[in-house]
């Protein structure tokens, strides 16, 4: 029995002896080269930008980039330092989204200028524009639109209400900025030269001012009837009951 397990544990030995002999043998296991990537940081649009959006550090910064991806070529400069986007002023030439690596070809030195404002019209002779205030609670709920015809009534300083200017063209709804707005302050309107400065004169003095919408088989018809001043004296008799 003691032999026996001589033998055994002779012939565990052995194979111990042996495993670590094949492992000493084995090839190392080749380490994963590890190989680095040269990178630039170079400016890129940090928000959109639009054509003509001047460049500045809201919208420019800097971030790293495969130095092998960047752009080449004289006509494809990048730039590595932003603040010479700033100064002298550099402006998108044209849209660029945001992460877009900005080179010199997609830059202007100018901004793009503004699309010409068209004339306005004013078709009968000796009329001009002018613009007056305008809100939902004057302004018939806020529905006039361009081209619309308004009666325009001014509380004087008597208390008395008048419908001082009517048949008036609407020319515009809103200032140059708001076109296009959901919402508008002012009323471009089309005046002859002395009915404008008395509406001046009317805002001038705080008058209240209120518009009436006519509707359109009344446009250009001029002043209508029923057109009379109310005063205190008269207001009642305009009632229904």
């Amino acid at each position: 029995m003691i032999i026996a397990i001589v033998a055994a544990l002779v012939a565990a030995g052995s194979m111990v002896l042996l495993v670590g002999y094949v492992s000493a043998q084995r090839p190392a296991a080749a380490s994963p080269q590890v190989t680095s990537t040269a990178t630039s940081s170079v400016a890129v649009a940090s928000a959109d930008l639009n054509a003509g959006d001047r460049l500045s550090a809201a919208n420019v910064a800097l971030e790293s980039y495969p130095t092998a991806a960047l752009p080449s070529g004289a006509s494809a400069t990048y730039f590595t330092d932003v603040s010479k986007l700033f100064t002298p002023p550099q402006y998108a030439a044209v849209r660029l989204p945001k992460g877009t690596i900005i080179v010199s070809t997609l830059l202007i030195a100018e901004p793009v200028p503004a699309a010409a404002q068209p004339p306005i019209d004013i078709p009968k002779a000796g009329d001009v524009a002018i613009s007056i205030p305008f809100s939902e609670s004057t302004g018939a709920g806020g529905y006039v639109q361009p081209e619309d015809h308004i009666d325009i009534l001014v509380d004087d300083a008597s208390g008395n209400v008048h419908y001082a200017f009517q048949d008036v063209r609407v020319i515009k709804v809103g200032g140059k900025a708001e076109q296009g707005g959901v919402s508008a302050n002012l009323l471009l309107i089309e005046l002859p030269r002395e009915q404008a400065a008395a509406l001046a004169y009317a805002e001038d003095k705080s008058f209240a001012i209120r518009y009436a919408i006519r509707p359109h088989d009344e446009f250009g018809a001029g002043p209508l009837p029923s057109s009379a001043p109310v005063t205190a004296p008269n207001w009642s008799g305009f009632l229904n009951g």
